[in-house]
């Protein structure tokens, strides 16, 4: 199978997606953390999404309390890099 990359999955209807995972883990049930990750995902599926999620259903101990996912389907712009300094070398 040829993989796909991610301008191929943005021009084929893939967007950019930010998730937010607000967990708590067993033995600190009042403290509530948060993650956040951002991907580019097929949306109203999100098959990275859900990977993800089963992946910390399976082996994560945390416990998710709350999900957002925020879509964005604007495309990134880019520049070019003219020129690039080490700021350790001009010290």
């Amino acid at each position: 199978m040829e993989k796909i990359s991610d301008i191929q999955k943005i021009l084929t209807g893939w967007e950019f997606v930010l998730i937010r995972v607000y967990y708590y883990v067993p033995d600190y049930t009042k403290i509530i953390n948060e993650f956040i990750w951002q991907t580019i995902d097929k949306p109203y599926e999100y098959p990275r999404i859900r990977k993800f999620l089963n992946y910390w259903k399976n082996n994560i101990e945390a416990v998710i309390k709350e999900i957002e996912i925020e879509r964005s389907t604007k495309l990134l712009s880019y520049r070019k890099v003219e020129k690039i300094f080490d700021i350790n070398k001009l010290i």
